[in-house]
């Protein structure tokens, strides 16, 4: 969904998730048949693979970004070194 999606694109796209069969558990496969109609997307079967792999691969880095425990005062590094 863009970022600029208004509470109420939000609470369709939640309402389109539960009708869909959609748990509070993340499932790729389930949200993108429920985001592609939203989204104005023809999500056909050659298609339906690849979007899915990439949803799961999404949902794996966030979770890992979200397990990082951040200092509030920390800062951005000015320059990236791996």
């Amino acid at each position: 969904m863009c970022l600029s999606a208004t509470s109420a694109d939000r609470t369709r796209l939640h309402a389109t998730c539960m009708e869909a069969g959609m748990s509070e558990t993340f499932d790729p496969a389930a949200l993108a048949e429920a985001m592609a109609p939203l989204l104005g997307l023809e999500l056909t079967p050659e298609r339906r693979g690849p979007v899915v792999m990439h949803l799961q691969i999404a949902a794996e880095m966030a979770a890992k970004l979200g397990a990082a425990k951040l200092d509030d005062e920390a800062e951005p590094a000015p320059v990236f070194t791996p």
